[in-house]
């Protein structure tokens, strides 16, 4: 075997060893887990989040609502 293919096997066994699917959801639930902390505690963006909301509610969504017929009772579409 070259020395190329050994260090292509060697590459291989560190990948499969370092990087398991268990380890890479341990990592993932582990930096989820801080960053709700961080973003709790800290109050992150709520102040924004909360401007935008309101903004695209007066902007689009109260225009867009007023534009739908009202329902009329009684009568149906269906023959």
């Amino acid at each position: 075997m070259c020395k190329y293919k050994k260090r292509k096997v060697v590459l291989k066994v560190l990948w499969i060893i370092k990087y398991t699917w268990k380890l890479y959801s341990e990592r993932l639930m582990t930096l989820t887990g801080v960053y709700g902390f961080w973003k709790y505690v800290s109050n992150l963006e709520r102040r924004e989040t909360r401007r935008y909301i309101e903004m695209f509610y007066a902007l689009k969504y109260r225009s867009l609502a007023s534009a739908v017929p009202l329902a009329v009772d009684g009568e149906s579409t269906s023959k």
